[in-house]
């Protein structure tokens, strides 16, 4: 691979991490099911793109050029009834009297397809990037040896792990004020053991510092927990869960890599990563409540603000705002 194509396969690998984390932050801030489908169109659409650019490179060849853009057209077409139905369901509310969207939060639904077409992103950029790298072989084996091999080969390949660290750090960086601060420290130790993956370079010195770092991470991770059960805090039931699915992930990874030093398949490990990945993506999108009550998402418009808080003053000031007398005295009109 020349310079060039890595310098070029880097950048797309980039935007497309930031993209993808932008899109997350939007599926956590989402308030309306307009905007949560919205998200959705996007994601898909990036799907579309991706599943274009596999076919292509899978047979690069100027049939398989057009067979991809065929395919990248429908699946974008397609997606676009996502946001169709939305739009339609809010038109009938409407129609039925109602004066303002109706108030969403996301639910189990929401996260999880936000989170499946996230993974299969992922794993499309990891299958063709891999390929265009000549990281990835464009013949595997057949059968379900050669599909576990080939999902193993993709997971692993820095494609798919290195795009995965920019998407967590920029998600936890953008998210942070939603986030309770004990799960902003459990949430850090994930893209630290992400980046530390020993199988994806080679090299004696990458196997080492990798197999230190995602240990140390992994190890920092709960050392804290075991430090907020010696203070006796208190830790909301929302983190305790993510708490213990991070342990789960981790003792899968640990179980994958040793697996994996002992001559055997990389497919544990390989799990363990997309495990972690689900892990990560529904605390970041549906997290639970600081104790504190910090962390509220700030208003945006005025179709989000509560309908008590949407009362104007006579001189259509809203709450809290000051406005000027006759007089020229600054005033306020909170609580007026």
């Amino acid at each position: 691979m020349t310079p060039v194509l890595l310098a070029l396969l880097a950048t797309l690998a980039a935007a497309m991490a930031t993209s993808t984390a932008v899109f997350v932050r939007w599926a956590a801030n989402c308030t309306s099911s307009i905007r949560a489908a919205i998200v959705v169109f996007l994601l898909l659409m990036m799907t579309g793109m991706l599943c274009g650019a596999l076919v292509y490179e899978l047979a690069p060849a100027a049939r398989s050029a057009v067979a991809g853009l065929w395919i990248a057209s429908v699946v974008m077409s397609a997606s676009a009834g996502v946001v169709f139905v939305a739009f339609a369901r809010e038109a009938v509310r409407f129609a039925g009297g109602a004066t303002a969207p109706k108030p969403f939060a996301p639910t189990a639904g929401f996260v999880g397809v936000v989170v499946g077409v996230v993974l299969l992103n992922e794993g499309l950029m990891g299958w063709t990037f891999g390929l265009a790298a000549g990281a990835l072989s464009r013949h595997p084996a057949g059968g379900l040896g050669g599909g576990v091999g080939m999902f193993s080969a993709v997971v692993v390949t820095p494609w798919f792990t290195f795009p995965m660290v920019v998407e967590m750090l920029l998600t936890i960086t953008w998210l942070r004020s939603t986030l309770p601060s004990t799960m902003r420290r459990l949430l850090l130790a994930q893209p630290a053991v992400m980046l530390c993956s020993p199988p994806t370079l080679h090299g004696l010195a990458w196997l080492l510092g990798s197999t230190l770092g995602a240990s140390a991470a992994m190890s920092a991770a709960v050392a804290y927990l075991v430090l907020l059960i010696h203070r006796g805090e208190r830790v909301p039931r929302g983190v305790a869960l993510y708490s213990a699915r991070l342990l789960l992930a981790f003792g899968l990874m640990g179980g994958g890599l040793a697996t994996w030093a002992l001559g055997g398949p990389l497919a544990i490990f390989a799990i363990a990563i997309a495990v972690q990945m689900v892990v990560f993506l529904d605390a970041v999108i549906a997290p639970p409540a600081p104790p504190d009550g910090g962390g509220r998402r700030p208003t945006e418009n005025v179709w989000e603000t509560p309908p008590n808080e949407l009362r104007e003053r006579g001189d259509g000031s809203p709450p809290g705002a000051e406005r000027t007398t006759p007089t020229g005295a600054v005033v306020s009109t909170l609580g007026t």
